[in-house]
């Protein structure tokens, strides 16, 4: 937890990619990024669409595969952290107050 009030950005984005990183192999898959995101709106108590029989609400699996998209550059179906910290530092301000 050091990390979080110590630690440089970098730092900071490895310690929160270790936490989408579920089954600790060293990448994020789709279904890593949607658990996650998943959990992200069940915290905040989002309920604004209709769960599929996955149980997943289909804003939750359009945002999950849209940031994964995004964070998976190389295209090879994972998220290395060389690329989620990439990906978070190219992240403009705008973008994170449209979310």
């Amino acid at each position: 937890m050091s990390v979080l009030s110590r630690g440089n950005t970098d730092e900071k984005l490895r310690w929160i990619f270790d936490l989408y990183d579920i089954d600790k192999n060293g990448y994020v898959t789709q279904e890593e990024m949607t658990e996650i995101v998943s959990a992200v709106y069940e915290m905040r108590n989002d309920q604004d669409a209709p769960s599929t029989p996955g149980g997943n609400s289909e804003a939750v699996i359009r945002h999950a595969k849209s940031v994964f998209q995004k964070m998976d550059v190389n295209n090879d179906g994972v998220v290395s952290c060389e690329e989620f910290i990439a990906a978070c530092h190219s992240v403009s301000v705008d973008e994170t107050e449209a979310s």
